[in-house]
């Protein structure tokens, strides 16, 4: 089976799981007033259309680890209960209104107050809620893992990755933030995106591993590829933010401009660029009224310079220590196989958009 099928399939029953368990919370803030009508939003908000690709990672690491029965597919819920945890505060800090497809969670209940309330500030509501709900859903996260049927010591382990990783992906979150309004040189965006997808990934790939039952002498090859596949999909994701229209990216694009983000080719270009393009990089960059013009003249800046060749080439040179790792983890044909092609797939789709 390859690795589109592979994970279609495995997200189709994810997607099971997830409503199976999400009924089943729903069933219990059935006597709560508003709370019920809270989480019914919290379920369409996690089963919206999209690739289960974290939580895949979990089965497919677990089973390529020799894990046996469908358990993990319980354990994997919480997988995706830290994500979307994480998107729901990270959409309300960058003002993104769509998620998916749909209004973020933010947006939802900024709109809902607008409707049935009088009184008050809907910004304010919608804010609150995007953080309590997010609270939630790590409280989720760690409830579905805890209900999974695995020993005490290894579910006592998950959790310990799943925790700390959600802090370091938070610390992470604020020096992003704080690079909006400060200009990092690479070793320091480095040390910045190191606990942002590499921590996704690591908690994803290594929850499996660990339920798997697999030694720490394996575990760490894991954590390797972990790592650097995580670096490579930050440049990758960062490159649809700023080049992908809109049709490719599900969203307005160049949000991340308008933040005034500091990806890795904007910091390699800021490195490269004459005083004169750097004067109109500060100007465009954190600038919501920039100008189609002026957004096309940043591109253009970007590509004159090579910094996205050379963030390309070091996402390419990730990958391939990522592959290298993997091969040393000693999964199971199939498993090595889904994990080579992401490699692979990610490399390869930095190429569709510029």
């Amino acid at each position: 089976m390859d690795y589109e099928e592979s994970l279609d399939r495995l997200s189709r029953q994810i997607d099971i799981e997830l409503r199976r368990y999400l009924d089943e919370k729903i069933e219990e803030e059935h006597s709560l007033y508003f709370n019920e009508e809270v989480y019914q939003y919290i379920r369409e908000y996690v089963l919206r259309r999209g690739k289960r690709l974290a939580s895949t990672c979990t089965v497919m690491s677990y089973r390529g680890m020799g894990g046996k029965g469908e358990e993990i597919l319980r354990a994997a819920t919480s997988i995706e209960f830290f994500r979307h945890s994480i998107l729901s505060h990270d959409d309300l800090v960058d003002e993104d209104e769509l998620r998916r497809g749909a209004p973020s969670v933010h947006a939802s209940f900024r709109e809902l107050h607008r409707e049935k309330f009088c009184t008050g500030d809907s910004e304010r509501f919608g804010g609150a809620m995007a953080v309590f709900i997010g609270n939630v859903l790590i409280g989720l996260a760690c409830e579905a893992l805890c209900s999974a049927d695995f020993d005490a010591h290894k579910t006592l382990k998950g959790l310990n990755l799943m925790t700390r990783n959600y802090r370091l992906v938070n610390d992470s979150q604020m020096l992003d933030l704080l690079f909006e309004y400060y200009e990092p040189n690479e070793e320091e965006w480095f040390s910045m995106a190191r606990t942002r997808a590499p921590a996704l990934f690591e908690t994803s790939i290594l929850l499996g591993a660990i339920l798997a039952g697999a030694p720490e002498e394996l575990i760490k090859y894991l954590r390797d590829y972990a790592h650097n596949i995580g670096y490579t999909f930050d440049i990758q994701d960062d490159i649809i933010g700023t080049f992908a229209s809109e049709e490719e990216y599900g969203r307005p694009p160049t949000g991340d401009i308008a933040l005034g983000k500091k990806t890795l080719f904007i910091t390699k270009t800021l490195a490269k660029a004459t005083e004169e393009e750097k004067t109109l990089l500060r100007r465009v960059l954190g600038n919501r009224k920039a100008t189609v013009k002026e957004i096309q003249r940043l591109r253009e800046i970007v590509l004159r310079t090579d910094a996205l060749e050379e963030a390309k080439a070091k996402a390419r040179e990730l990958a391939g220590e990522a592959v290298d790792a993997l091969k040393r983890a000693r999964l199971n044909p199939e498993a090595e196989e889904f994990f080579s092609r992401l490699a692979q797939f990610i490399t390869e789709s930095m190429e569709w958009y510029v």
